[in-house]
């Protein structure tokens, strides 16, 4: 799987940028991380796998902070309202955030059992 970093967090000033007299809601302080390489495990070797594993966590952990900073910078605005595009652009960044881990964890299994099958 190729390194891809998510740009969705560049949304905020244009995006997530609020009309005149509506909230802006500032994720500038979340950052989406690296996908990490996933190995071919019919091919991998335990110490490959152990390091891909690794990584993996890594990744999710850091997926998990980019999830609590974006519902916390929502959180943050309290009882102000987004306007219907500005709340459609976040829950889109909010759910391609949540497939991207559900993704590595896919790829990860498959890896696994590669792997295991060798």
């Amino acid at each position: 799987m190729k390194r891809v970093i998510v740009a969705g967090l560049v949304l905020v000033g244009s995006v997530l940028a609020a009309p005149v007299n509506a909230v802006e809601l500032d994720l500038s302080g979340c950052s989406i991380p690296v996908l990490p390489t996933m190995p071919d495990g019919s091919k991998a070797t335990q110490e490959e796998m152990v390091a891909a594993s690794g990584a993996i966590k890594a990744y999710l952990a850091e997926n998990d902070k980019t999830l609590k900073c974006m519902e916390s910078a929502r959180a943050a605005l309290g009882e102000a309202t987004l306007s219907e595009e500005q709340s459609a652009n976040y829950t889109t960044l909010y759910n391609g955030v949540v497939d991207a881990a559900h993704k590595v964890g896919e790829g990860w299994n498959t890896a696994v059992r590669a792997f295991k099958a060798q």
